[in-house]
Formats: C-alpha cells, structure tokens, sequence
C-alpha cells in the first residue's frame, strides 16, 4: 500500500478535491482557493504598493513623515516650569544629570588626589590600616565580637533592677555557651553522610583549601599519611612507586623508621 509494485499513482481531480475540502489536504506550494470572485485576475494581479523608484530615507519617513516634503513639526508650547522638572528629573543620553546647580562646566567637585610623598596624601593602605597618632587608637574595642544587648550575652553574670549580679556558682567563670564548630565532644563516625554538616576534626583548615598539597591531587589525602600500616604494606608500596630494596636493607630501613618516630614521641 505504501509502496505499489506499479509505480506511483495519482489521484484523479475529483478525489484530491474531496481531500482538500475535507482534510485541508493542499499540495506543496499550491494556492489556497477560497472560492472569492475577484474583480480581477488573481493570478496576475499583485496586491500593495510597488516602487518604481527608489525611495530614500524610507524608514525615517516612517518613524518622522512630519519632517520631509511639505509638512512641518507642530509647534507646541508648554509651560517653563514643566520643562524645567523634565530637564533635571530626565536623565540625557552622553550628560551628566542636572541638578540645578550653576556653576563653572570645566569645575571640578571634590578632593584633588595628592600624590604620595606629599602632606596628608592617602592611599588604598592608609584607608585600610589608617594613620593613628597613638597605639591606643588602633586596639579593638572592648565589646568587639561580643554582645551587647542587656541579658542576651554569654555569661552567667546578669543584670537585676540595674545592678550587676555575680556569678550563681563557683566555676560558672570559666563556663562555656553554645555547640561548638568542631564537635570533639562526641566521637567521629565511621561512615559520614553527606547530610551531616558537623565537624569532628578530620577536616582541613582554610590554609589546607587555599593552599592543597601536591599529593591532593592523586586524591592522598593528610589522612593516609597518619594511618598505620603493617611491614608488607609499606613494602609494597615502596615498590609500587619504584623503590625496590632488598629484605635485609628494607629490614633495616623500617627499624630505623620506627626509631626516629619513637624518639619524636619522647
């Protein structure tokens, strides 16, 4: 059916009309036909406007026909005191907002930038560190890093009718608030989930992210350098990188080892 041994067939007119009217079942670049009686012949009549010459500045005269051939812009005339707000709450393309100030246009507003060596001349350092007369000047305050809202800091110590209480109980001076960030007060586990967000010790500092060793990189980590490991392991491992010694070197090799890491722990 889709593919007749006899070759191609086509539809008579009758049925391909009967599919057209039916299912919209139109030939490739075959006209739509609508059944309209035109005052003319559509198969040669072109509908629009067609340019025998060529137009200039056709877009311009789109977007603006008030400005070419006869026609002129319509004047319109509006109050000062409108234009004015439009002037300074307008911002212009390539200008600087206005403000209402007049003043030179060549005037410069603010601080000339002095150049270092000269007086009272300051840089990206001094913004940062600053320029103290005293020691005293460049200290951290007091309360830096603490709480200062009445009764919601961590202390024993509070406040009643504006006296200062001391503490409950002996020992509370050195008490201490709150989970800690690395909680070595309960053991590591085994097998950490990755949804668990606390800290047991056993990860690396900001200056081990900044800065990772190079051994990072073939995923050794600072973990397996303090794992123990048995005589025929680190053997092995020797060898796997290319060091191969004999029993009686190797012996003496690990003997040594061993009392170098004793003598360290003394």
């Amino acid at each position: 059916m889709l593919f007749p041994e006899s070759g191609e067939k086509h539809e008579s007119q009758e049925v391909a009309a009967m599919y057209l009217k039916t299912h919209g079942d139109f030939a490739p670049g075959q006209q739509k036909e609508r059944e309209y009686k035109w005052p003319v012949d559509k198969t040669d009549h072109r509908f629009g406007y067609v340019e025998n010459e060529r137009e200039l500045n056709g877009a311009a005269k789109c977007v603006q026909p008030e400005r070419f051939g006869l026609s002129f812009p319509q004047t319109k005339i509006l109050q000062k005191t409108v234009e004015d707000y439009v002037e300074v709450t307008k911002d212009e393309l390539g200008k600087a907002k206005n403000l209402g100030q007049k003043a030179d246009p060549n005037m410069v507003f603010g601080a000339k930038i002095k150049k270092p060596g000269e007086e009272n001349a300051w840089n990206a350092a001094l913004c940062i560190h600053g320029d103290p007369a005293t020691k005293a000047e460049i200290e951290p305050d007091k309360d830096l890093g603490k709480c200062t809202k009445v009764n919601c800091t961590n202390t024993v110590r509070y406040v009643f009718n504006s006296t200062l209480i001391p503490y409950r109980k002996s020992g509370d001076e050195n008490r201490v608030f709150g989970v800690p960030t690395i909680r070595g007060d309960i053991p590591a586990k085994d097998k950490k989930s990755i949804a668990d967000h606390q800290n047991y010790g056993d990860e690396p500092g900001a200056v081990d992210l900044l800065f990772p060793t190079t051994f990072m990189e073939f995923g050794v980590t600072e973990a397996d350098f303090n794992m123990p490991r048995d005589k025929d392991e680190i053997r092995a491992i020797f060898e796997n990188i290319g060091f191969k010694y004999k029993v009686g070197k190797f012996n003496a090799v690990f003997d040594r080892a061993g009392q170098l890491v004793y003598c360290e722990l003394l």
